[in-house]
């Protein structure tokens, strides 16, 4: 791997937030998912655009490269430091279908996302454990975190009674009724306690640690006792630490997960655990591509 310095756009904004899309969308081809850079076709998952080349180093180990980053290249999108709300404000502005799945499937109708946002669901195990919620219980309460384009919502309104389903976000990108704004770290009042479940399908990825901790102390104030929380992100295990799968650290060895040039700290399993396992049962459903964990926590 190699670095390159790439020719930046003239136009540049004092915010870094916007910055940060200006550069991005100054690269985008015809699709969300894809630029033509230097007569390559690359992933927008892939792109990272650096104004000094200072800020990163490749380590290169065993036939795989490592991207070291500096403290303060990480730091200026750091989701606990900046607007949330902006940020994604401008992610769906310029970029309305891979904001909401950065995968590299080239996705081009708002049909297409639903049915790869659900088929991840899917693969996750998080529609299996919403499916069993319902058989179970028919009127459960549901709160969904980070509720997207509306794709589990659909879901549920498909095959279950969604009466008792409650949904937050930091954007209004669907119309649901009883969808709610949030600040991206807490549950607001309109939301009812005593809740069955809340779920998160791929969202946790995108916070910050010190959003992540607060969405955890607020989901455990409003689900019920025995009520459950389902989500996944990436997370650091003893099985999967040394593994190719980690190509973003930073000098102190620390594991980063991207989105545009949004570097976001990712959880060790310990961690985890340590922060949380006096509130809840914590279940590991699954790790799958090797460093995206399915959890459960179940309100003690």
């Amino acid at each position: 791997m190699s670095l390159d310095k790439v020719n930046l756009p003239d136009k540049f904004s004092n915010d870094v937030i916007e910055n940060n899309f200006i550069i991005y969308n100054h690269f985008k081809g015809k699709s969300d998912y894809f630029f033509d850079y230097n007569k390559m076709k690359v992933p927008t998952s892939k792109f990272m655009a650096f104004d000094k080349l200072d800020d990163v180093e490749i380590v290169e180990k065993n036939d795989t490269s490592t991207v070291v980053y500096a403290e303060n290249f990480i730091e200026r999108l750091n989701p606990d430091l900046i607007d949330s709300k902006k940020f994604w404000k401008k992610a769906v502005e310029y970029f309305p279908l891979y904001s909401m799945s950065d995968s590299n499937v080239d996705i081009s109708y708002m049909e297409d996302l639903k049915n790869v946002s659900n088929t991840s669901a899917k693969i996750f195990g998080i529609l299996a454990e919403i499916d069993e919620l319902f058989t179970k219980n028919n009127d459960a309460a549901v709160l969904e975190i980070g509720a997207g384009y509306g794709n589990v919502a659909s879901y549920i309104n498909e095959n279950f009674n969604d009466e008792n389903y409650y949904a937050i976000d930091v954007g209004y990108y669907f119309w649901h009724d009883r969808l709610f704004g949030c600040d991206g770290k807490s549950i607001p009042s309109d939301v009812p306690k005593g809740l069955d479940m809340v779920v998160a399908s791929n969202v946790f990825q995108y916070l910050g640690t010190e959003q992540r901790k607060s969405y955890y102390s607020e989901i455990y104030k409003w689900l019920k006792p025995g009520g459950s929380f389902i989500f996944n992100m990436y997370l650091v295990s003893n099985s999967n630490k040394d593994k190719n799968c980690w190509q973003n650290i930073d000098k102190k060895g620390n594991f980063y997960c991207k989105f545009f040039n949004q570097l976001i700290k990712c959880d060790t399993t310990e961690e985890l655990v340590k922060e949380n396992s006096i509130k809840f049962n914590i279940d590991i459903i699954n790790l799958l591509q090797m460093n995206i964990a399915t959890i459960k926590f179940t309100k003690k």
